[in-house]
């Protein structure tokens, strides 16, 4: 095996560490494609189906808010959930973003479940599953 010229070598890392940089810049861009698109109805539903959400068709509730500037501590909480499936409402602190609430599909005999969806120039950044029994839980979507 024949031994590289010390320039030859600097250029093939430098080469390769160049392109570790950008596969590394580029997955988070890749990771949200054509799922995370909410700007239309279907496009919505079809993230939840996607997740193994059922959805009636029609959101319950829309509304457009504004995120604040800094986030106080229970929102900064909500957030943690956020970021463990992806997300990161940080980004858009102070940006008006719309709340999408979806009624999920349940058995018979369960209680209700919904589903919330922000989005922010037509890309969900955001979301969770709430039960609204007295001991419900939330969680994320993913």
């Amino acid at each position: 095996m024949r031994k590289l010229d010390p320039v030859r070598r600097r250029t093939i890392l430098v080469t390769g560490l160049i392109a570790a940089a950008i596969l590394v810049l580029l997955l988070p861009i890749q990771g949200r494609t054509k799922a995370d698109r909410g700007k239309t109805n279907e496009e919505r539903l079809a993230f939840l189906n996607s997740l193994g959400w059922e959805a009636e068709e029609v959101p319950c509730k829309e509304q457009m808010i504004q995120l604040p500037r800094v986030f106080p501590e229970v929102l900064l909480k909500y957030n943690e959930l956020q970021e463990a499936q992806g997300f990161d409402l940080t980004k858009y602190a102070g940006k008006t973003v719309t709340m999408y609430c979806y009624r999920l599909t349940q058995p018979e005999g369960e209680d209700e479940t919904f589903a919330t969806l922000y989005v922010y120039k037509d890309r969900i950044i955001g979301g969770d599953i709430h039960s609204t029994a007295l001991d419900g839980e939330m969680r994320g979507l993913r």
